[in-house]
């Protein structure tokens, strides 16, 4: 599979996840997730459900080797088959080995042909992962033809955003080099480009973000002249697309950054669909609906979300003067 595969749970999934993996006895431990699947250029597995294997059904539990019943596997595809759920097998490492050992491996090439048979749908991927005891995850998922891709990304979304793969190096330093090289591998999606939107993908293009999505269908006036960087009367009198105007200025100063536009309003499918690819989401809009699907998105495709939506409503004196009312935003 060509596409970057991330894996995406909540902090509250993953800390319940990890209670589970590593009990006090310190022996090895099981869960299956279930997880739906978005994403238009990327695939992103999104945990829904976590099954813990009780400890006491487990014939063979010691600290490398853990047996536990088919049943459950059977009960994951009961529950998964109607909307073709991804199933991902995951047990615990208490040792702290990063890698898959071979009795994983062979443990997959029994199991994932098992659930691939058992589901209506050859294209959904099933796979399987380990978990260490300080929470980081490796996991890889197999096409029909048990040839494994191993998932790029682990992200635990919560009031920190956290990337949880064994394999991605920590403790990066911020605004160096090291900084610049790691966002290049994340999406960000930046909905409404107006005031807050076209400063908030200009800073993110300028820190190094590989993949920006602009998500804006209107166009630039002379009165957003005095708050959208780059926008120019020519631009306003040609009636240019502001995702249009803005893309062209982040391209001038970063070419290599990916730049995607879509001029649709969020509430379109298709504008949905994109965002699930993102990897974060910055919602600049200032309307009650906007808000509303960009919290839906966020939500569905378990991608964190942070509002720099700001509106300024007015309002007449008894005059008859307009004046600004309020200043109205929200974290």
């Amino acid at each position: 599979m060509n596409k970057p595969i991330t894996l995406a749970l909540t902090k509250k999934q993953h800390k319940k996840l990890q209670f589970h993996l590593f009990p006090e006895d310190g022996l090895e431990a099981a869960a299956i997730l279930l997880c739906g699947h978005c994403g238009k250029r990327s695939l992103k597995l999104t945990v829904y459900k976590i099954i813990p294997i009780p400890y006491s059904e487990c014939k063979n539990r010691t600290k490398n080797t853990l047996n536990w019943p088919g049943k459950y596997l059977e009960n994951a595809i009961d529950e998964s088959i109607d909307i073709n759920s991804s199933i991902i097998l995951i047990h615990s490492h208490p040792n702290f080995s990063p890698n898959f050992s071979i009795t994983d491996d062979s443990s997959d090439q029994l199991c994932i042909p098992y659930l691939q048979h058992g589901e209506t749908s050859i294209d959904t991927p099933h796979g399987s992962a380990i978990m260490l005891p300080n929470g980081l995850i490796k996991a890889r998922i197999y096409d029909v033809k048990m040839r494994q891709t191993e998932l790029s990304k682990i992200m635990i979304i919560g009031e920190d955003i956290k990337e949880m793969s064994i394999d991605t190096p920590k403790n990066i330093m911020p605004f160096t080099s090291d900084m610049t090289k790691d966002l290049a591998n994340y999406t960000a999606c930046i909905i409404g480009v107006s005031g807050t939107g076209a400063l908030t993908a200009e800073m993110l293009a300028r820190l190094g973000v590989g993949h920006l999505i602009l998500i804006d269908f209107d166009y630039i006036e002379h009165k957003n002249l005095n708050r959208i960087p780059y926008a120019t009367v020519i631009d306003a009198n040609n009636h240019e697309l502001k995702t249009t105007v803005l893309r062209r200025a982040i391209l001038s100063h970063h070419p290599n950054t990916k730049v995607t536009t879509i001029e649709l309003s969020i509430s379109n499918r298709h504008a949905l669909e994109v965002t699930s690819d993102a990897d974060i989401i910055f919602c600049c809009v200032d309307s009650i609906e906007g808000r509303y699907y960009c919290d839906l998105a966020s939500q569905a495709f378990i991608v964190p979300l942070i509002d720099m939506g700001v509106t300024i409503p007015t309002r007449k004196t008894p005059d008859g003067t307009a004046v600004v009312a309020d200043v109205l935003g929200r974290i």
